[in-house]
């Protein structure tokens, strides 16, 4: 099999597996007063002072460390 042939059944297989999910419109995501709850804790347990990129350590843990 050629490059040309896989890239073409990959696309193919993509474009199906796109076209086939199951996506529904207005999902209840974290919708929940638990879920929300959930996510604000989460986010000020981050350290958004710091730089992920730089020390990620840091950003995720040193609050919960305080």
């Amino acid at each position: 099999m050629n490059c040309w042939t896989a890239a073409r059944i990959f696309m193919i297989s993509a474009l199906i597996c796109s076209a086939t999910a199951d996506t529904k419109a207005g999902d209840d995501v974290c919708k929940t007063a638990d879920c929300m709850r959930l996510g604000l804790e989460l986010n000020d347990a981050i350290n958004a002072s710091a730089d992920p990129c730089d020390d990620f350590y840091d950003y995720v843990c040193k609050k919960m460390e305080e």
